[in-house]
């Protein structure tokens, strides 16, 4: 833009007449000039103008210093800034067409944070709704009744009076945009993650206890020397010794990580090499099926999900935008010489979808194009 675009720009915005694009266009060459100041203004009408944009949105001070510091140190790397929404947009108005714009728009509405939505398939292949499922019981099955808490999670009771009959299993599923608790018939409570599949016995009989996982989840196991727990994912088969842990393998996902958080584990890959974790230690299986040890794994990022957080400790942004897809149910695509860059920052998972893809725009070294099907990732 030349000095007298900005100007023109300026008093718009300052007089509150500026359309939502001009203040976006306005807003995004701020963040520009704040790192280059290549702009042929006076100095003292780059002071009135900055001023008042700040007055306007004060927020705009903190993320220039933020920037600058970055810039200063030369970091490779991004550090996103929790907002709440309302804060910048970061937009373009090449990103839309203005026929397409509204529909857009609408449809990124509709597109909401995950939330507690599951699916129960019982031994005899019926699957019940956990999300519109009633409080209390919701199921008997060999010698167990199946309930559902006030707080959302299932439990699995015993029912003296019928004894179980063999063996039979049950699945929960939680879709993409899902989240969802378990407590298992021997009390070990599993908190599954979104697009995760737990299929696990309604009884535990003989020498151990074993379930079967796809996707990730959160393991608080009730310790039992004589029948030890273990979770058998693609290409790890993880041994508990009475702990909690976090195990994450995804089918789209090159590596499966299990990260100790309390007491002993033992992990074991597809060629039988295994090795034993302490807390705060990490198994990481690669996409050739190599285990190895990751000994000061970020835990707080592992866990994060649990928490209602993202928190990227240097991810690319590709991992960073798996995470998104699967916890918002929206489709991603990619375009060519996407940014390696490693991004940093914790987001409430709570958030507008827009609102975090505004967060990772504000780094500069990303942009975004909203599609009524899919996000479109550029450089």
């Amino acid at each position: 833009m030349n000095k007298d675009d900005i100007r023109n720009l300026f008093e718009r915005y300052l007089a509150g007449t500026a359309t939502d694009e001009e203040e976006s266009l306005l807003e995004s060459w701020y963040l520009e000039w704040s790192n280059n100041k290549s702009v042929d203004l006076s100095d003292d009408d780059m002071k009135m103008y900055l001023s008042a944009m700040r007055e306007k949105n004060p927020y705009l001070t903190g993320l220039t210093d933020k920037r600058s510091q970055i810039k200063v140190q030369n970091i490779a790397a991004v550090f996103i800034i929790l907002i709440t929404a309302g804060a910048i947009v970061y937009y373009s108005t090449r990103s839309f067409k203005p026929i397409d714009k509204q529909r857009i728009r609408n449809h990124i509405a509709s597109v909401v944070p995950g939330g507690s939505r599951a699916i129960l398939t019982l031994g005899n292949g019926q699957q019940i709704s956990l999300t519109d499922a009633d409080t209390g019981t919701i199921a008997s099955e060999n010698g167990h009744t199946i309930n559902k808490t006030g707080n959302g999670e299932i439990v699995y009771q015993s029912s003296n009076s019928i004894p179980p009959k063999g063996v039979t299993y049950n699945t929960v599923s939680t879709p993409r945009g899902g989240l969802y608790a378990v407590i298992l018939p021997d009390g070990t409570k599993v908190v599954l993650n979104a697009a995760t599949s737990l299929r696990y016995p309604t009884v535990f009989l003989g020498k151990e206890r074993k379930v079967e996982l796809s996707g990730e989840a959160y393991f608080i196991v009730v310790h039992n020397s004589s029948q030890p727990f273990s979770v058998q994912t693609k290409s790890q088969l993880i041994e508990d010794v009475g702990t909690e842990f976090n195990t994450s393998s995804y089918d789209d996902d090159d590596e499966t990580k299990t990260t100790l958080i309390q007491g002993c584990v033992k992990v074991t890959d597809k060629h039988t090499r295994s090795m034993m974790l302490t807390p705060g230690q990490q198994s990481l299986t690669d996409k050739s099926g190599l285990l190895s040890l990751i000994k000061h794994p970020d835990i707080e990022e592992v866990t994060a999900w649990k928490n209602g957080f993202f928190k990227f400790d240097g991810e690319t942004i590709d991992k960073v935008m798996m995470q998104i897809s699967r916890w918002y149910a929206v489709r991603i695509i990619y375009e060519k010489d996407i940014t390696k860059e490693g991004f940093y920052g914790t987001v409430s998972r709570t958030e507008r979808i827009e609102d975090v893809l505004k967060m990772l725009e504000l780094t500069g070294l990303v942009h975004f194009k909203l599609s009524e099907n899919a996000i479109i990732v550029q450089h």
